[in-house]
């Protein structure tokens, strides 16, 4: 079994993206092709960056309030909220609570598939 379990020791400063962060891998010496993810948390105050990227991304939100930018669209996150964002759309999180805003982020290289392409 390979487990992993998030602990307040270790998170790495990302500087470009004003927040830290837990990569997932390497993990017990593997790394995917074609995915990735890690924890982060944006401090109280703190906006994550505004950035895009070839890969698509989906934010699980798990302790925390905040802002979420999307392209044009602005909407307020916070635990159990879900986003799913296309590849190369600017996207930022500025926390305005008063605690961590944490929450698991999945990227992946390739396309969003809908039910019809599925089946």
């Amino acid at each position: 079994m390979r487990a992993y379990d998030v602990d307040e020791a270790g998170w790495t400063h990302e500087p470009d993206y004003n927040a830290y962060s837990k990569r997932f891998f390497p993990f017990d010496g593997r790394t995917p092709r074609d995915w990735g993810g890690a924890w982060v948390k944006v401090l109280p105050g703190d906006t994550l960056t505004s950035h895009h990227h070839e890969e698509h991304e989906i934010f699980f939100v798990v302790r925390g309030t905040g802002l979420l930018t999307l392209g044009d669209e602005t909407r307020r996150v916070q635990y159990g909220s879900t986003i799913a964002m296309d590849w190369d759309v600017p996207h930022s999180l500025v926390n305005d609570g008063e605690e961590e805003l944490v929450f698991l982020s999945v990227w992946w290289e390739g396309p969003f598939e809908t039910a019809e392409d599925a089946a």
